[in-house]
């Protein structure tokens, strides 16, 4: 076969469209579009989880500082004066150990009161049920029972997730110790 014969024998074949392309462009571009939509559900699926644990550890913290306080028996500022004899020792009651870790939720997570709840070992033996209820958050820790367990669990209930494969609404942290005698 001649080089002309070759070169028209081309000629019939692009113009019928039965030309075969070489490059591998078009091929690999329609492979990324199709697997795209999964990589981006991988990766906001991996957003969310880590976003839930960063709220967990956020809550985790608070409580932390929840049960740090109560495990002092008493405000450091009247520690003071009822050492020197200055004023009547007050201790540390739950409701003041929920305020202090409202204080404490950091990360740009808001908490209130009501998602804060204090159960020491001692109560759930005299009251049969945790968390201390409200009409006895007044109630001094360390009158409750010297060396008793306290926990503090922070808990939110509106968590919202980015996609909808993940199903978490509610994250909580808890921290237990023990309270101090006085």
């Amino acid at each position: 076969m001649t080089a002309s014969a070759r070169t028209c024998g081309r000629r019939r074949a692009v113009a019928r469209g039965r030309q075969v392309r070489k490059s591998k462009v078009g091929q690999a571009l329609t492979e990324f579009a199709l697997v795209l939509p999964i990589l981006a559900l991988i990766f906001l699926g991996v957003l969310d989880v880590g976003r839930a644990y960063h709220t967990h550890v956020a809550l985790s913290n608070a409580a932390r500082v929840g049960v740090i306080y109560a495990q002092q028996v008493e405000t450091p500022q009247v520690q003071a004066a009822c050492s020197a004899g200055l004023t009547t020792c007050g201790h540390i009651h739950a409701s003041d150990v929920i305020t202090k870790t409202v204080g404490e939720a950091q990360g740009g997570i808001s908490i209130t009161p009501a998602n804060v709840s204090v159960c020491t070992s001692s109560y759930q033996k005299t009251q049969n049920h945790c968390p201390i209820s409200p009409a006895d958050l007044g109630t001094s820790l360390d009158t409750i029972e010297p060396n008793a367990l306290i926990t503090v669990t922070v808990t939110i209930t509106t968590f919202k997730t980015i996609t909808p494969f993940v199903h978490l609404t509610t994250i909580s942290g808890a921290v237990s110790g023990q309270i101090f005698p006085y």
